[in-house]
Protein backbone atom coordinates (compact mmCIF):
# COMPACT_ATOMS: atom_id res chain seq x y z
CA UNK A 1 0.00 0.00 0.00
CA UNK A 2 0.92 3.67 -0.81
CA UNK A 3 1.40 5.69 2.90
CA UNK A 4 -0.79 8.87 2.11
CA UNK A 5 -0.27 10.23 5.31
CA UNK A 6 2.36 10.33 8.50
CA UNK A 7 1.35 11.42 12.19
CA UNK A 8 3.65 11.57 14.69
CA UNK A 9 3.98 12.85 18.25
CA UNK A 10 5.52 16.43 18.56
CA UNK A 11 6.23 16.24 14.74
CA UNK A 12 4.29 17.55 11.55
CA UNK A 13 1.99 16.25 10.00
CA UNK A 14 3.33 14.78 6.91
CA UNK A 15 1.61 14.51 3.72
CA UNK A 16 1.93 11.86 1.18
CA UNK A 17 5.86 11.79 -0.20
CA UNK A 18 6.72 14.31 2.18
CA UNK A 19 9.03 13.53 5.48
CA UNK A 20 8.02 14.61 9.01
CA UNK A 21 10.20 17.26 10.93
CA UNK A 22 9.97 18.73 14.32
CA UNK A 23 7.71 20.62 15.31
CA UNK A 24 4.52 21.76 14.94
CA UNK A 25 2.63 22.61 11.18
CA UNK A 26 1.99 20.43 7.91
CA UNK A 27 4.49 19.36 5.62
CA UNK A 28 3.83 18.87 1.79
CA UNK A 29 5.95 16.84 -0.79
CA UNK A 30 9.38 18.37 -1.40
CA UNK A 31 8.65 19.13 -5.38
CA UNK A 32 11.96 20.55 -7.23
CA UNK A 33 12.68 21.91 -3.67
CA UNK A 34 16.43 21.39 -2.23
CA UNK A 35 15.08 21.54 1.71
CA UNK A 36 11.81 20.36 3.00
CA UNK A 37 11.69 22.89 5.84
CA UNK A 38 10.59 25.48 2.98
CA UNK A 39 7.54 23.26 2.17
CA UNK A 40 6.56 23.33 6.07
CA UNK A 41 3.44 25.46 6.69
CA UNK A 42 4.37 26.52 9.94
CA UNK A 43 1.88 29.82 10.33
CA UNK A 44 -1.44 30.09 9.64
CA UNK A 45 -3.70 32.50 11.70
CA UNK A 46 -7.53 34.13 11.03
CA UNK A 47 -8.13 37.22 12.73
CA UNK A 48 -9.86 40.24 12.55
CA UNK A 49 -9.09 43.73 13.28
CA UNK A 50 -11.05 47.09 13.37
CA UNK A 51 -9.43 50.05 11.18
CA UNK A 52 -9.98 53.92 11.32
CA UNK A 53 -10.49 55.88 8.24
CA UNK A 54 -8.91 58.74 8.13
CA UNK A 55 -9.33 62.29 5.52
CA UNK A 56 -13.13 62.63 6.84
CA UNK A 57 -14.48 64.52 9.21
CA UNK A 58 -15.71 61.50 11.44
CA UNK A 59 -13.59 58.46 12.05
CA UNK A 60 -15.58 55.79 10.88
CA UNK A 61 -14.64 52.22 11.53
CA UNK A 62 -14.61 48.75 9.71
CA UNK A 63 -13.52 45.15 10.81
CA UNK A 64 -11.36 44.26 8.39
CA UNK A 65 -10.74 40.20 7.90
CA UNK A 66 -7.21 38.85 7.65
CA UNK A 67 -5.96 35.27 6.63
CA UNK A 68 -2.71 34.40 7.15
CA UNK A 69 -0.66 31.30 5.51
CA UNK A 70 3.09 31.39 5.70
CA UNK A 71 3.92 34.82 4.14
CA UNK A 72 0.79 35.00 2.30
CA UNK A 73 -1.78 37.51 3.27
CA UNK A 74 -5.43 37.85 2.28
CA UNK A 75 -7.75 40.66 3.52
CA UNK A 76 -10.88 41.89 3.13
CA UNK A 77 -11.08 45.32 3.78
CA UNK A 78 -14.95 46.29 4.63
CA UNK A 79 -16.77 49.01 2.77
CA UNK A 80 -16.07 52.21 4.83
CA UNK A 81 -17.85 55.73 3.67
CA UNK A 82 -17.86 59.58 4.90
CA UNK A 83 -17.71 63.31 4.53
CA UNK A 84 -14.31 63.95 3.11
CA UNK A 85 -12.36 66.52 4.76
CA UNK A 86 -9.04 65.89 3.15
CA UNK A 87 -7.01 64.97 0.38
CA UNK A 88 -5.99 61.58 1.98
CA UNK A 89 -7.91 58.29 2.85
CA UNK A 90 -5.90 55.99 4.96
CA UNK A 91 -6.88 53.06 7.28
CA UNK A 92 -4.99 52.46 10.16
CA UNK A 93 -4.17 49.84 12.73
CA UNK A 94 -3.03 47.17 10.88
CA UNK A 95 -1.34 44.32 13.42
CA UNK A 96 2.20 43.42 12.97
CA UNK A 97 1.26 40.06 11.96
CA UNK A 98 -0.45 41.44 8.72
CA UNK A 99 2.37 43.60 7.88
CA UNK A 100 4.42 43.06 4.39
CA UNK A 101 8.35 43.70 4.69
CA UNK A 102 8.01 46.62 2.26
CA UNK A 103 4.88 48.38 0.64
CA UNK A 104 2.40 46.23 -1.19
CA UNK A 105 0.22 47.88 -4.18
CA UNK A 106 -3.56 46.26 -4.55
CA UNK A 107 -6.30 47.32 -6.77
CA UNK A 108 -9.84 48.47 -4.94
CA UNK A 109 -13.07 50.21 -5.83
CA UNK A 110 -13.79 53.53 -4.41
CA UNK A 111 -15.77 56.73 -4.47
CA UNK A 112 -14.85 59.73 -4.26
CA UNK A 113 -16.94 63.04 -4.71
CA UNK A 114 -19.85 61.14 -4.45
CA UNK A 115 -19.02 59.93 -7.91
CA UNK A 116 -18.34 56.12 -8.53
CA UNK A 117 -14.60 55.51 -10.23
CA UNK A 118 -14.96 54.27 -13.20
CA UNK A 119 -11.01 53.10 -12.72
CA UNK A 120 -9.84 51.10 -10.05
CA UNK A 121 -8.35 52.68 -7.01
CA UNK A 122 -4.68 52.18 -5.41
CA UNK A 123 -4.53 50.39 -1.71
CA UNK A 124 -1.06 50.51 -0.34
CA UNK A 125 -0.39 48.13 2.59
CA UNK A 126 2.48 50.14 4.09
CA UNK A 127 4.84 48.52 6.47
CA UNK A 128 3.30 50.48 9.83
CA UNK A 129 0.28 48.44 8.90
CA UNK A 130 -1.32 51.65 7.51
CA UNK A 131 -3.62 50.87 4.05
CA UNK A 132 -3.56 54.23 2.35
CA UNK A 133 -6.05 54.58 -0.21
CA UNK A 134 -5.66 56.63 -3.51
CA UNK A 135 -8.45 57.23 -6.25
CA UNK A 136 -6.96 55.66 -8.82
CA UNK A 137 -3.73 53.37 -9.93
CA UNK A 138 -1.09 56.09 -10.35
CA UNK A 139 -2.00 57.10 -6.76
CA UNK A 140 -3.85 60.92 -7.26
CA UNK A 141 -5.60 62.48 -4.47
CA UNK A 142 -9.12 62.48 -3.73
CA UNK A 143 -11.44 65.58 -3.61
CA UNK A 144 -11.69 66.81 -0.05
CA UNK A 145 -15.65 67.53 -0.45
CA UNK A 146 -18.64 65.19 -1.57
CA UNK A 147 -18.21 61.48 0.23
CA UNK A 148 -15.55 59.15 -0.52
CA UNK A 149 -15.34 55.36 0.03
CA UNK A 150 -13.96 52.44 -0.64
CA UNK A 151 -16.47 49.23 -0.95
CA UNK A 152 -15.48 46.36 0.09
CA UNK A 153 -12.28 44.57 -1.39
CA UNK A 154 -10.12 41.49 -1.21
CA UNK A 155 -6.73 42.10 -1.55
CA UNK A 156 -4.05 39.28 -1.10
CA UNK A 157 0.07 40.00 -0.83
CA UNK A 158 3.54 38.15 0.74
CA UNK A 159 4.65 40.15 3.45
Amino acid sequence: FTRILTVEKDKTLALQGATSQTGAGLSFPATQVASTDANTLDDYREFTYTATATGMTTAPTGTVSVVRAGNMVTMEIPAITGTSNATTFTLTGGPTTMRPSAARYCMVRIRDNSVAATTPGLAVIGTDGVISIYKDMTGAAFTAAGNKDVYISSVSYII
